[in-house]
């Protein structure tokens, strides 16, 4: 689902000159399927942002899958794509909590490819200044922590190298 309080935002860094593209990125997962979507997204929000005055060299629309850890796989297909542009910085707009997760995945891809990542939270279901009074700004620091553990556990931020700082559990099965 693409916000258009976010769009908004987008639009506003490039009238600002602070971006020359606005990427928008959405997940598309065949087994779950949003009723009513049409199985290309790409052309519908293509369209959506063309009639919000976008022209067409200011938008680049990118379909991810849905593939766990979703927000490292997001990453790898998203700056994949813009590494291949000349793009060397990247504004990152993420909600809330999760931008700590997204901001680690995308530096973590973008590092080796050159690429800068600035981060710009937007705070949707609740305000930053006071995220402990609502039910969904406790429910998501908490929920979003734990993916964050998960993702890059503490040996993530030691002095390893960028490529063994990931280290996802990974089964196997024993030979006997």
């Amino acid at each position: 689902m693409i916000r258009e309080d976010a769009v908004k935002i987008g639009i506003n860094f490039l009238s600002s000159g602070k971006a020359k593209r606005l990427v928008v990125v959405y997940q598309n997962s065949i087994k779950e399927k949003i009723l009513g979507w049409p199985s290309n997204y790409s052309p519908v929000l293509e369209q959506a942002l063309e009639d919000l005055g976008l022209k067409k060299h200011q938008i680049l629309v990118l379909e991810v899958p849905k593939v766990h850890p979703i927000a490292l796989n997001e990453a790898k297909a998203v700056l994949s794509g813009l590494s291949n542009t000349g793009v060397g910085k990247a504004i990152l707009l993420c909600e809330g909590f999760h931008t700590r997760r997204s901001l680690w995945a995308y530096r973590r891809i973008g590092l080796p490819l050159g690429l800068v990542i600035i981060p710009y939270l937007l705070f949707m279901r609740y305000q930053n200044d006071n995220w402990w009074s609502n039910v969904y700004g406790v429910g998501e620091l908490f929920q979003e922590s734990i993916k964050l553990v998960l993702l890059c556990p503490p040996r993530a931020y030691s002095g390893e190298e960028p490529s063994q700082r990931i280290a996802l559990p990974i089964t196997t099965p024993r030979s006997e």
